[in-house]
């Protein structure tokens, strides 16, 4: 009764005219919700999301360097084919290299192209954001991300994509990376009217020290309501100097009702 009380309203959102609220898209990737993995698409123009997440982080070898990342965020779809996303995440925990740390940023998306038979659609997504608290203190740090997604046929949504991720540090410490790379790599698939299956490949280039941490990652994303998408993921790194489980919670809300 539930879910067919949910798709009706879902149905006819789009003929109440102005006033009518727009849905949230348990098929659309946000970096975090859950997995690392994001597509080129952006949420729908003039919408408005609150969105969170909770990350937990397990160290290796009994280290007891654990982290717990929150994270709040807002996400606008501004103009046509982008969105403006402002964020502030925090790390606590007793992991020496990110505890007490966050950062407050705003970053920006755009979508180049809908994707053909062969072509992907492409997208670049910057931010800009100002790190405060925990080793290494405050300082600037800019990302740059490439992406591209491919629909690759089915009855239901089957995606893959591809992100590649550069990470710019002013006035980095002496032990601290000056710049880092982020490749993801990933499958995105609808299994049911109200759900979506994500898996993915993480490798990121550690702040400090010479190895990269690799993970791979499994999660679910629901349609609660037309409005509301939850999503959460588990995470295993492969290497000692990857965390050894990450297990991930999140929530979408769309905020606007804006007219037609």
């Amino acid at each position: 009764m539930k879910r067919s009380m949910a798709a009706l309203l879902a149905a006819a959102l789009p003929a109440l005219g102005p006033g009518a609220a727009r849905a949230a898209d348990h098929a659309n990737l946000d970096e975090g919700l859950p997995l690392q993995l994001r597509d080129a698409y952006p949420i729908t123009r003039g919408s408005i999301e609150a969105q969170g997440l909770f990350r937990y982080d397990r160290g290796r070898s009994g280290d007891g360097r654990d982290a717990y990342r929150l994270e709040p965020r807002i996400e606008w779809g501004a103009f046509r084919n982008g969105q403006v996303t402002f964020r502030v995440p925090y790390t606590a925990g007793n992991s020496e290299a990110r505890s007490g740390r966050g950062f407050a940023g705003a970053g920006l998306l755009y979508n180049f192209n809908q994707e053909r038979i062969f072509l992907p659609a492409f997208a670049l997504e910057g931010e800009v954001a100002q790190r405060f608290g925990g080793r290494g203190g405050t300082g600037t740090e800019t990302t740059l991300w490439g992406i591209a997604t491919k629909t690759i046929g089915g009855y239901r949504v089957r995606r893959i994509s591809l992100n590649l991720g550069w990470i710019h540090r002013f006035d980095a410490d002496p032990d601290e990376r000056r710049n880092q790379y982020v490749f993801v790599a990933g499958y995105h698939q609808a299994i049911g009217p109200d759900t979506t299956l994500v898996l993915d490949y993480v490798r990121r280039q550690q702040e400090r020290g010479e190895r990269d941490a690799n993970i791979l990652e499994a999660g679910l994303r629901y349609q609660l309501d037309p409005r509301t998408v939850l999503s959460a993921g588990v995470g295993a790194g492969i290497g000692r100097d990857s965390p050894a489980v990450r297990v991930v919670f999140g929530i979408q809300h769309n905020l606007s009702w804006p007219p037609n």
